[in-house]
């Protein structure tokens, strides 16, 4: 039998979809506002990562996200960013607020 391999990309990239349709279901309702608040808060700790990276304020150990990922911070951060947009209903107002004041190119 053949061994599936998936790259991280395509993980990525099939996120907002997977977890989307995962979420909607109803028997996912129980855990879909605990995943969501993890989602947003991991994305906007990458969110901030990526505006230091762009503004060259970032200094090597400051932050809690492993520097080997510095390649594929801004990817990382398009996925997830558009992943909290799908689900924002899940998210309290003060949070859907912070998520559309982020600027994500």
């Amino acid at each position: 039998m053949p061994f599936m391999i998936v790259d991280q990309q395509t993980v990525l990239n099939d996120l907002p979809v997977t977890l989307v349709s995962l979420l909607a279901d109803k028997n996912w309702n129980i855990v879909a506002e605990t995943v969501v608040s993890h989602l947003f808060s991991s994305t906007e700790r990458i969110y901030d990562w990526t505006m230091h990276i762009a503004d060259g304020s970032y200094v090597q150990g400051s932050q809690t996200i492993d520097e080997s990922e510095n390649h594929i911070a801004t990817f990382l951060l398009q996925v997830m960013h558009h992943t909290c947009v799908l689900l924002k209903g899940y998210l309290p107002l003060d949070k859907q607020l912070k998520l559309a004041g982020m600027v994500v190119a």
